[in-house]
């Protein structure tokens, strides 16, 4: 949706390379130089006038549109409040609501989320996930629970739940009689509430109950991909720590960071913001979206 921003633009050039993560070992590769830019002469005219109109009295033939558009916001549950907007063509103003309000806007926070998070971090920095257990695994059946320690990785999707569902195969471990105990800050599939996460996961586990949406990104791994089929027994527990005494069976590593910040700009990632700007500004982000990553921001 249109917004106005009253603040100066940068250009910013970030040239990220990025790579596939190895599991559970990454090797980086090497730098390459590119040439200097060649820097062009380009003539800068400068208007007569403003570019923009006085805000007041916008011809009233966008106005019931405008209306229209915002009320479906607010029944679908976005404040009107958080939306701005701003028609013009050339020296006629059309709608105004809003429009000379700066808001928070997603793709722009994102640069500086961006640079934030290369600045506090580097670039080849990677978000650890563990998996433990709680028992012993005998005949294929771990006798106790599968624990989840979060480490924050932005990336962690269905892809990355087959992956380790086929590595706990090979490890032996085909059904769990526990719970699927999660921890720390496990996001997965873009959602940060860890019960949701835990259940994406114990679906992304089992083959047998995938989604059709699993299913679909499954279709997208290599030919050959095995299947995984871990049963969970029990339940998805969110608990604030791990327990004591678990075994350490995997250590996920998410892509690097260059690549995570690539990906959240190529897609316009709203919610992978929001969790780059999190562990970069650890606190509980109940702003709006695209709010964190201002906050975030604010540390450069």
């Amino acid at each position: 949706m249109p917004k106005k921003l009253s603040i100066t633009t940068f250009c910013i050039s970030l040239y990220l390379t990025g790579c596939q993560s190895p599991k559970p070992e990454i090797t980086s590769p090497s730098p390459e130089i590119t040439p200097s830019p060649q820097v062009s002469q380009i003539s800068i005219e400068i208007p007569q006038k403003p570019l923009t109109l006085p805000p007041n009295n916008p011809e009233k033939i966008a106005s019931t549109p405008t209306e229209t558009y915002l009320s479906r916001l607010t029944n679908q549950g976005f404040s009107q409040q958080n939306q701005g907007i701003w028609i013009q063509s050339n020296d006629t103003l059309l709608a105004n609501h809003q429009g000379t309000i700066p808001l928070p806007a997603a793709s722009i926070t994102k640069v500086a989320t961006s640079l934030v998070s290369l600045r506090t971090f580097n670039p080849d920095h990677q978000f650890i996930t563990l998996i433990s257990t709680t028992g012993k695994i005998e005949n294929g059946v771990l006798n106790g629970d599968l624990v989840i320690q979060g480490g924050e990785d932005p990336l962690f999707v269905w892809e990355e739940a087959i992956a380790i569902g086929n590595l706990l195969n090979k490890i032996g471990i085909q059904r769990v009689t526990g719970n699927l105990i999660i921890t720390g800050k496990f996001y997965m599939n873009f959602e940060s509430n860890p019960q949701t996460a835990g259940n994406f996961l114990k679906q992304g586990l089992n083959s047998q109950i995938w989604s059709r949406e699993a299913l679909t990104q499954y279709e997208t791994l290599p030919p050959g991909t095995a299947k995984p089929q871990v049963i969970i027994d029990g339940v998805v527990e969110v608990s604030p720590t791990a327990p004591e005494n678990i075994k350490l069976l995997i250590r996920h590593y998410s892509f690097p960071l260059a690549e995570l910040v690539k990906k959240m700009n190529q897609y316009s990632n709203n919610l992978m913001a929001d969790m780059l700007a999190e562990a970069v500004y650890p606190r509980r982000c109940t702003c709006p979206t695209g709010a964190c990553s201002m906050a975030a921001a604010r540390t450069l």
